[in-house]
């Protein structure tokens, strides 16, 4: 599975200095549309060709260029005054040859005494670059797709230092090939010194072989729809202030559709309350959203991913702020790979289809993840797990609930829990085939809990714990197992173990306090093995088996012991020891065929 994450220079050349200077727009990996535009006054071959410059401010621009060979067009509206704004440029280009257009949209440079916006942005009074709009509407259906039929259009809105303010673009394209650039804002390096915000940008693909680019800086929206094959949507809003970190980082918004094969979206958010949506509709999807910045209070960076019908789906998310991500894939095969650090981090992933694979990793104060995932095959794939939470894990939660074929599931956390309970603290039930699951608690496993369901073919369940224990472990049908570990003085220890029908087998080791333990197996390969130790504290072990080649030993460590083991049809064995004294007592009973039983006090 391809693993894109960043979109980085090589897409958005977001430190380019001024709006003109040639930023990478379009098809990463071939010219840029703003290069190909400004190679020439006009460019070979065009048959309708405009060049629009308009100065000031109150600019208003309508070009109409339709059926010739080949369309292109470039306006630039205002300039570096503090009073530019308020500029309209209108393209409409409809040609079989290609179509090109770009429009720049200057303001001025602001006064970085200016920088005083928050949440709700009361702009300063002399901000430049107010109310532009550029509309671009380009069709183009019978192009061949080639680096010279294709639609390009690029729009700049803003200049170094002077990104402004309630700027709008929208890029509408329909045709075979399609490249789309809207940078608004976002120019300054280090974006020490920048005002702008309310942007709105917009781009609209109908075809195949789509790019769609957008940069922009704070409070701003962008929205891409691409409808076609092999589409690939860059959204960037990034710049934080680097004098003022989150002053102005606010309210960033993306969202990308993508309907049709092999769909790519990227998107790099920071600063506070950014939120990103990414739904992709076909066969072998990518989406990569990286969000970072100030970690408040309850403010949280949102990402929500959702990928399907049928198909190859791939999932990055990767959050430093404080962090929600939801994932849903629905398809063939799906692997979503969620990273999460900063506090209350929240991850559920939600995949359905034949193959699976999900990785959480959150590194957080009340990290919360859950995971779902049900039937595979695709010849015998589907399901796997791994949830990691760690760094103090705090209020430490943990879902996994699997269905079919190839199960595994392995969760580790470290430390705390409860913040007034609603379970889990790790809870993981699996259903069909080849179950195994892993948890492991501690540092030092604070308010731990576990509780393994699994069902039928395989099953296997190992738990780690060191202290506040509690483990639950059951398990049904086929080839059972399930060991358990409780250390560390294991506090108010407990584990049950349940197993039902075939090749049963059981071990729990506790280590003090007050340790329980109850085992119970029923039919087949029976034998459970119970240790409880460090002196045995509130010692209790109860073994009750039922059928076949049973067998049980407890050996428990005195203080108050107890032991009972019920056995009752074929090969019995038990050998309890309980270690010399205190309370100690034991009870064996076994009913039928080659009974043995031994205790030592």
């Amino acid at each position: 599975m391809i693993k894109k994450l960043l979109i980085g220079a090589s897409a958005l050349a977001l430190a380019t200095g001024v709006a003109n200077a040639q930023a990478v727009f379009g098809k990463k990996d071939g010219p840029t549309v703003n290069s190909e535009i400004a190679s020439a006054p006009n460019p070979s071959g065009s048959s309708n060709y405009s060049d629009v410059q308009q100065k000031a401010s109150d600019n208003q621009a309508t070009v109409d260029q339709t059926g010739g060979a080949r369309n292109s067009s470039r306006i630039t509206q205002g300039n570096n005054a503090a009073t530019s704004g308020n500029n309209r440029a209108d393209v409409d280009q409809d040609g079989p040859g290609g179509n090109n257009v770009k429009i720049v949209q200057k303001s001025a440079p602001e006064n970085p005494g200016n920088l005083s916006f928050r949440s709700d942005l009361t702009p300063s009074a002399d901000l430049g670059g107010k109310n532009q709009r550029a509309i671009v509407t380009q069709r183009n259906t019978l192009n061949s797709g080639s680096a010279t039929t294709r639609n390009d259009a690029v729009i700049y809105q803003g200049n170094d230092q002077a990104g402004g303010l309630r700027n709008y673009a929208n890029v509408d394209q329909n045709g075979f090939g399609n490249d789309a650039g809207i940078q608004q804002g976002a120019l300054a390096t280090g974006y020490g010194s920048e005002e702008d915000g309310r942007m709105k940008a917009t781009i609209s693909q109908t075809g195949s072989y789509n790019t769609a680019e957008t940069a922009q800086g704070e409070i701003d929206t962008s929205t891409t729809v691409q409808v076609g094959s092999n589409n690939e949507a860059y959204v960037s809003q990034d710049p934080v202030l680097s004098n003022q970190p989150g002053i102005d980082a606010y309210g960033r918004v993306s969202s990308v559709s993508q309907i049709g094969a092999s769909n790519g979206a990227y998107v790099s958010q920071t600063g506070l309350e950014a939120q990103s949506q990414v739904d992709q509709t076909g066969l072998a999807n990518t989406a990569s959203v990286l969000q970072s910045g100030d970690k408040q209070g309850s403010v949280a960076a949102t990402s929500v991913i959702t990928q399907g019908l049928v198909g190859f789906n791939d999932t990055d998310v990767r959050q430093t702020a404080n962090a929600n991500s939801i994932v849903n894939q629905q398809g063939q095969a799906n692997e979503a790979d969620v990273r999460q650090n900063g506090s209350q981090a929240d991850s559920n992933i939600q995949q359905n289809g034949s193959r699976h694979d999900a990785f959480v990793t959150q590194d957080a104060v009340k990290a919360s993840s859950k995971v779902t995932q049900t039937g595979g095959s695709i010849l015998f794939g589907g399901n796997d797990a791994t949830v990691t939470q760690r760094a103090g894990a705090n209020n430490v939660a943990s879902e996994v609930i699997q269905s079919g074929i190839g199960n595994s599931a392995t969760v580790d956390q470290s430390g705390e829990g409860d913040t007034a309970s609603s379970t889990p603290e790790s809870f993981i039930q699996q259903i069909g085939t080849s179950n195994v699951a892993t948890l492991k608690q501690a540092a030092t496993a604070d308010l731990a809990l576990s509780d393994i369901n699994q069902d039928g073919a395989r099953n296997r369940a190992e738990v780690y714990q060191e202290a506040k224990a509690k483990s639950d472990i059951d398990q049904i049908g086929n080839d059972n197992k399930a060991y358990v570990n409780q250390y560390a003085g294991a506090a108010n220890a407990s584990s049950k173990v349940y197993q039902s029908g075939l090749r049963n087998r059981a071990n729990v080791n506790q280590s003090a306090a007050s340790e329980i333990s109850e085992v119970s197996q029923l039919q087949n390969d029976n034998i459970a093995e119970v240790t409880q130790g460090s002196a045995g504290a509130g010692s209790y072990s109860k073994v009750s088996q039922d059928g076949n080649s049973n067998k049980s030993y407890v050996t428990q460590n005195a203080l108050s012991v107890d032991s009972y083991i019920t056995q009752a049809g074929n090969g019995n064995i038990s050998t309890v020891s309980q270690t010399a004294n205190a309370n100690s007592y034991s009870t064996i009973s076994q009913a039928g065929f080659n009974n043995v039983a031994t205790v030592s006090q």
